[in-house]
């Protein structure tokens, strides 16, 4: 990885690597078309260093900006056509191009000397030699993440075995060991340093319409190739689709029969573009956990054979069965349980010795992996998880790319805006204007909450725009196209497409979407949910099947009371806390709470008497972080109806198999939101003010532009 920042041209590599696990420098990325290009360097013109880097696809249209508009820019390129100064991607070229730049920008009076001084004397001393470190590479791609996240800190990768498709056997080892190095690598040059996820779990995507696609019938047909060519293509889809190991692809029955169609050019062509997939699919992964040297682990695809039973358990969650709660358990059941034998024995190793209780998970793909069983509980009630949806793959690589944190200060939920569409006849439509209703008559220091009633999406894009605060839910109905897939929020009784809505929006940066099938299960990435991140939020709380309006008002209840009276306890210990572990703990004490009325209700194993003292015991396990706090439940349950423990504890997995709050997800970069008591703009000025120092006096930067717009205000001044 290029120089995050100039200090570490000439720092050692442990306060390079703390500095970047612990967030204090962190890359700016931003791709960009070459039609773009010119445009682009215009906005980025306040940019002190910048670098363009291009290949061969774009080597001569970069080189051609350079000569007419790369005053200030260092260009770097992969190109073969390129001349060796230009391939140099040595420190000696970056510190020859910051001292070029520093100087210009003096002469030119836009830096002064005391700026000048303090760049040559941080560049002045001579580097360190790092020493050599090893780190295991298999030349394959399941592994390719974590060999450049190693080479980031300029580890060296030496071959410790080629990956070949005839010795499957060795895949999960090889990945398992490249997992361990990278922890190895954080624990020798990170170890004190807190981070935000201790692993990141992948698998490769699935693209919805390619699985409900019958591909004898609809694709290909209209492809002007023989036969042979046809039915090869076709074959390779097949192979795709279908979930297996970590080698699938095939679309020839021997070696002769192959050569001959790697010959054609649609052939070659088609197989090029799912190579180049693939290997963005690596890098986006590796650019997600590089600052933090978090290793990457990706499953075996045969996980994905469980979207057969998504679809069945999405069908069934819709229906009106009167023994809908009963049977969506068990196919929920079921699901944890397929998913936990479709993975390797090592891989569970693995997860279970690098995931202690409430520690951080960032999950990238198009299942929920959420619910990975770990230690019986599903994931997300075990730690803290967030997901970036794998498709489609602009946004997951824009969501990769996010590495900046942004501050939300207590203040910023003064207010919540709430936006609201139901028909005036709908009988759920005051029931989250009640429960907060209620709720704020008992306690004082509840939000204010701002409820607009929109008909039409003019009034939505007016109602978010209006509205300058940290946090936004829309209340109303969710619904998922039949011929889509796509899952989508309804205003004024239509379902609208938020993605059109790119150039008009900006949210602010958490979204709860209090929704139906906002994410679904059974759904494609066009879901509402994923373009509330294309809309400019951080963090998006979506649906993946049908929630119940009344469990729904009381989880967003409780989450604001949480806000104003759990949150300023905690911040008063520490100097932030990630909203993904604020809201983690909420929907931990919400599955308790529905655990209880499910047990009190349909397994009727305890009376409503026992609730109160049950769910007391819960919340204070959980926010104390007792890791036992699953337990703890259970023993009280056992206490209340008598029975044997392992009866109960088998009842307590089965009724809170699908209680709505495991119907939530965490979509986005919730663990890049750092809650804290004040503003960084209020530290600031009371500093200031202790000192006596005014404001006017303190020279200031603009804000570097980029791809993401959050700033201490959240709406950017004159957003358009």
């Amino acid at each position: 990885m290029l120089p995050c920042d100039i200090r570490e041209i000439k720092s050692q590599r442990r306060p390079v690597v703390v500095s970047r696990a612990a967030g204090i420098t962190s890359f700016t990325i931003i791709p960009i078309t070459i039609e773009s290009l010119v445009r682009g360097a215009e906005v980025m013109s306040a940019v002190t260093y910048k670098c363009l880097l291009s290949n061969d696809r774009t080597f001569e249209a970069a080189q051609e900006f350079m000569s007419a508009k790369g005053d200030g820019w260092l260009h770097v390129s992969l190109s073969g056509q390129a001349d060796a100064d230009i391939r140099d991607f040595s420190n000696d070229r970056f510190l020859k191009y910051i001292l070029q730049r520093t100087a210009q920008l003096k002469e030119r009076g836009q830096a002064d000397e005391i700026f000048t001084d303090s760049i040559r004397d941080l560049l002045s001393p001579k580097r360190p030699p790092w020493s050599r470190l090893q780190f295991p590479g298999y030349a394959h791609g399941i592994t390719r993440p974590n060999e450049i996240i190693a080479a980031s800190i300029d580890s060296k990768i030496s071959l410790e075995k080629r990956l070949a498709v005839n010795r499957v056997e060795e895949y999960v080892p090889a990945v398992v060991k490249s997992c361990r190095a990278v922890l190895s690598l954080r624990r020798k040059l990170a170890a004190d340093v807190p981070v935000e996820n201790e692993i990141c779990l992948t698998v490769e995507p699935i693209l919805w319409h390619l699985h409900r696609a019958d591909v004898d019938r609809e694709l290909f047909d209209k492809v002007d190739e023989c036969k042979e060519v046809i039915s090869a293509l076709r074959r390779m889809v097949k192979s795709i689709k279908k979930p297996g190991g970590y080698t699938k692809l095939s679309i020839a029955d021997n070696e002769k029969d192959l050569v001959g169609l790697l010959k054609n050019k649609t052939i070659s062509a088609f197989l090029k573009a799912y190579q180049m997939e693939l290997r963005a699919f690596g890098t986006s992964l590796a650019l997600l956990n590089a600052s933090e040297l978090t290793p990457v682990l990706r499953l075996e695809s045969r996980i994905n054979s469980i979207k057969g039973d998504l679809v069945n358990l999405s069908a069934c969650a819709r229906g009106g069965n009167p023994h809908i709660k009963f049977k969506s358990s068990k196919l929920a059941q079921k699901i944890q349980t397929t998913m936990k034998s479709l993975v390797s024995l090592e891989h569970h190793k693995l997860i279970n010795d690098t995931l202690p209780e409430f520690t951080g998970v960032v999950l990238l793909g198009d299942i929920p992996l959420e619910w990975l069983p770990l230690r019986d509980l599903p994931l997300t009630l075990r730690c803290d998880v967030s997901r970036i949806s794998a498709t489609p793959g602009n946004l997951s690589l824009q969501q990769c790319l996010r590495s900046q944190y942004i501050n939300v200060a207590q203040a910023d939920f003064e207010e919540v805006l709430i936006v609201r569409s139901f028909h005036e006849g709908d009988r759920i439509r005051t029931v989250l204007e009640d429960a907060i209703s209620k709720l704020s008559s008992m306690h004082k220091a509840f939000p204010k909450c701002k409820i607009v009633d929109v008909e039409s999406v003019e009034e939505f894009v007016l109602a978010v725009n209006s509205f300058s605060g940290a946090m936004m839910i829309f209340d109303g109905h969710g619904t998922i196209a039949d011929n889509t897939g796509v899952g989508s929020i309804v205003v004024g009784g239509e379902a609208i497409d938020v993605w059109k809505l790119r150039n008009s929006i900006r949210m602010p940066p958490i979204v709860l979407l209090s929704a139906c099938d906002t994410l679904p299960l059974d759904g494609g990435h066009g879901a509402s949910a994923n373009g509330m991140l294309a809309l400019g939020a951080v963090t998006v709380l979506g649906t993946v099947l049908p929630i119940d309006s009344g469990r729904a008002a009381g989880f967003i209840g409780r989450l604001l009371l949480r806000v104003q009276e759990y949150l300023p306890i905690v911040l008063k210990r520490s100097s932030y806390l990630p909203w993904r572990s604020f809201m983690s703990g909420m929907l931990r004490m919400t599955y308790c709470t529905e655990l209880i009325t499910s047990l009190i209700e349909d397994a009727k194993i305890i009376s409503p008497k026992d609730w109160a003292g049950i769910q007391a015991k819960a919340n204070f396990s959980i926010n104390t972080l007792n890791p036992e706090w699953f337990e703890v439940i259970v023993n009280e349950v056992t206490a209340c109806s008598g029975l044997e423990r392992g009866v109960v504890r088998e009842k307590c997995l089965f009724w809170g198999s699908l209680v709505d709050s495991l119907k939530y997800i965490q979509l986005g970069r919730p663990e890049k939101i750092r809650l804290r008591p004040h503003s960084l703009g209020d530290v600031i000025s009371a500093m200031l003010a202790e000192k006596s120092i005014p404001q006017s006096a303190v020279p200031m930067m603009d804000v570097y532009p980029g791809l993401f717009v959050h700033s201490e205000q959240f709406i950017p001044h004159g957003f358009e």
